[in-house]
């Protein structure tokens, strides 16, 4: 299964149970704050964050984390995230935008979307989490979930970003997506941006 979105001057691609056809940068993802562009990339790199100056295709691969992708007017500019907790925490978000204010973009010329990942109903998590963020944890039956969505916009609106779009496909729920949270298997969807 594919699924197509276009934003701006962009494609969004993502895989399920396929292979795509074109040539591809990717990071070893550790679940950190490291970003790199792929012009510099001298061989596979451990990290989490792509960006290009030059419209070459960046992909990431989740199973219930976040795929953030970040675009800008410039169509050959732009980038992609794997963001799950560790990384919102290691402040991976405010990492990436500060890379794009280095190179002169205001936070009103960005634009990013929140893609499918676990839902605030299906991502239940620790107790140890109330030291980390109260704010976006809630108890439902005794039980501890997290809304990882809801805390990337809230660092994306922090940072200045109003331009967010979130998908509203839940990667646990929906049984055609890989979920590691449900299957516990190695499936990823690799999600792949490009200018259009």
């Amino acid at each position: 299964m594919i699924l197509k979105k276009k934003i701006l001057n962009n494609l969004v691609i993502s895989f399920i149970d396929e292979n795509p056809d074109f040539e591809y940068f990717s990071l070893n993802q550790i679940h950190s704050d490291r970003i790199f562009f792929a012009e510099d990339m001298k061989e596979k790199t451990e990290g989490d964050g792509l960006l290009t100056r030059t419209g070459k295709i960046l992909c990431v691969k989740t199973a219930d984390c976040i795929p953030l992708i970040i675009l800008t007017k410039n169509p050959y500019f732009y980038g992609i995230f794997h963001v799950g907790w560790r990384g919102l925490f290691k402040k991976i978000v405010n990492k990436a935008i500060r890379e794009f204010l280095l190179y002169g973009f205001k936070p009103p010329d960005l634009y990013a979307y929140i893609g499918p990942s676990i839902c605030s109903n299906c991502y239940e998590v620790g107790e140890e989490f109330i030291n980390y963020d109260r704010e976006f944890l809630f108890k439902r039956k005794n039980k501890f979930f997290y809304d990882l969505k809801e805390k990337c916009r809230y660092e994306l609106l922090k940072q200045g970003i109003k331009n967010i779009e979130i998908s509203n496909l839940c990667t646990f729920e929906n049984k055609h997506l890989p979920s590691y949270r449900r299957e516990k298997d190695s499936k990823r969807i690799l999600t792949c941006v490009k200018p259009k």
